[in-house]
């Protein structure tokens, strides 16, 4: 009987605390959609792309990186970060209520707080043996090559995002005149460090892989380092990018260097 009654209380409470985790999960799904599993959660915060939706991401991973680092979240895993949301994987044995609950008020710290980024101004080549799909692009548009260059590197983009492969940063966002879906059929192989753009999105592609943007430069500078285990990605989520323009013979020095020895501070320009 004792042991019968040990158990009822146990489920009791398990079940209590179910009900205070969902909610509490239904209170933080009041200003954000929360989906959640048995070891992951991912809160939505919009599902536009711009960069003002990005910055929230960003305040909140900002503030979620503090509470971690101050060992208020053991439970925590790993946490993935999106353009719109971020997922936090956590361990499954923990208490739902006490993680939901710190992760309501870290989402109303964040609309508090400023993310802290960097500023870089990358060179790029528009030689024509880089803008392989410069002119499906002017025709597509409706408009002359030189007015599609000189429209991207009058724009500064932020990175939303590092994903598809280690250092490939997807940013945004690019002008509407310059909107243009992705390739109906995808290259097998895309040329290291190749600037491509895709609806209203850029990427520069680390390493030579498969990929279906459309192809409008190239950019010098590697994006991703392994010798360096503080850094190994040039650009982070937060960053924001500007362009430019290099020569060819400009290009190929700057890669010449760049075989030596890493350098990325050469292209910081400021502070956020």
């Amino acid at each position: 009987r004792q042991r019968h009654m040990a158990a009822y209380i146990r489920l009791t409470r398990e079940r209590g605390l179910l009900a205070q985790a969902q909610l509490q999960a239904e209170r933080l799904a009041e200003e954000h959609r929360v989906r959640e599993c048995d070891a992951a959660l991912t809160i939505q915060f919009g599902s536009e792309i711009s960069t003002e939706l990005n910055q929230t991401v960003r305040n909140f991973v900002n503030s979620l990186e503090e509470e971690i680092r101050s060992g208020k979240l053991p439970q925590v895993i790993e946490y993935v970060p999106a353009v719109a949301s971020t997922t936090i994987y956590f361990d499954p044995t923990i208490n739902h209520v006490e993680l939901i609950s710190c992760l309501k008020q870290i989402t109303e710290k964040s609309q508090k707080s400023k993310y802290i980024c960097s500023h870089w101004e990358l060179p790029i080549c528009f030689d024509p043996s880089f803008t392989n799909d410069l002119d499906h692009i002017a025709n597509h548009l409706n408009i002359s090559k030189d007015e599609i260059l000189n429209k991207f590197c009058n724009t500064t983009l932020q990175v939303f995002m590092i994903g598809f492969m280690p250092g490939f940063p997807f940013m945004g966002t690019i002008p509407n005149e310059l909107s243009i879906p992705r390739k109906p059929s995808p290259r097998t192989q895309v040329p290291s460090q190749s600037v491509a753009i895709a609806n209203k999105m850029c990427g520069i592609y680390p390493w030579e892989s498969p990929g279906g943007w459309n192809l409008i430069g190239k950019m010098p500078i590697p994006l991703f380092d392994q010798n360096n285990t503080e850094r190994p990605t040039l650009l982070r989520a937060g960053d924001y990018v500007s362009w430019r323009p290099i020569t060819l013979d400009e290009f190929e020095f700057i890669v010449d260097n760049q075989k030596i020895k890493v350098d990325w501070d050469s292209c910081q320009a400021q502070m956020q």
